[in-house]
């Protein structure tokens, strides 16, 4: 994906990037990037999907790969955890009951409502990232241009905790309120927010891979 993002930034001014919204520097990319293909103005959008934006905004700015030893990601932020409660038990259900294609009905009822939270969470200016089955972490870091400590950076990091909470509360409402029900189970959410720095690196290697973990310091 870091060719198909830097063929689609030759030429663009990337040190604003680092404060942008994700669908501001998708718009700023495509637009101002010459000779795109529209394959890779389709990747492009997909990777804002699949990938922490923190890494995606880390190359546009950068136009460098992500080294594993030298990448190091830290910021404050307000924190939210949403988990989906019911697909433990729906899960027994229907591989008990369709085997194999249980699995894939699952994934499908999974990706409807987790799918659901998920867009409103990127739409309110979260950045999702992790998942872990029936949950996702997403993140509302603090304006990196304001000064840490100061009146208004604290303003900020209130803000970004209300608007955590709020996003948290109707979610859970919008969820509870389709009484989405599987094999006689009712789908229900709970969360937890915290508050505070947050710690960023790269684990892993193996096969060129490598895992984004977070460290947040409540």
């Amino acid at each position: 994906w870091q060719s198909i993002l830097g063929s689609l930034t030759s030429g663009v001014q990337c040190e604003a990037f680092t404060a942008m919204p994700k669908q501001e520097i998708v718009e700023a990319t495509v637009s101002d990037a010459e000779d795109t293909r529209e394959w890779a103005v389709e990747r492009l959008k997909v990777l804002s999907r699949l990938s922490p934006w923190r890494l995606l905004r880390h190359f546009l700015s950068t136009r460098t790969a992500v080294d594993m030893d030298t990448f190091f990601d830290e910021f404050q932020c307000a924190a939210l955890f949403i988990d989906i409660s019911g697909f433990s038990a729906i899960t027994e259900k229907l591989i008990g009951e369709y085997g194999l294609n249980g699995a894939e009905q699952l994934a499908e009822h999974l990706n409807r409502n987790l799918g659901e939270i998920c867009e409103k969470l990127t739409e309110a200016g979260g950045d999702i990232i992790k998942f872990a089955g029936d949950a996702c972490l997403c993140v509302f870091a603090v304006d990196p241009s304001l000064e840490e400590g100061s009146a208004v950076y604290r303003t900020d990091l209130a803000q970004k905790v209300l608007l955590a909470t709020r996003l948290s509360i109707d979610c859970i409402a919008a969820l509870e309120a389709k009484q989405y029900e599987v094999m006689g189970t009712t789908l229900t959410a709970h969360s937890g927010i915290g508050v505070g720095a947050v710690t960023g690196f790269l684990a892993g290697g193996e096969f060129k891979r490598s895992e984004c973990a977070r460290s947040i310091r409540i």
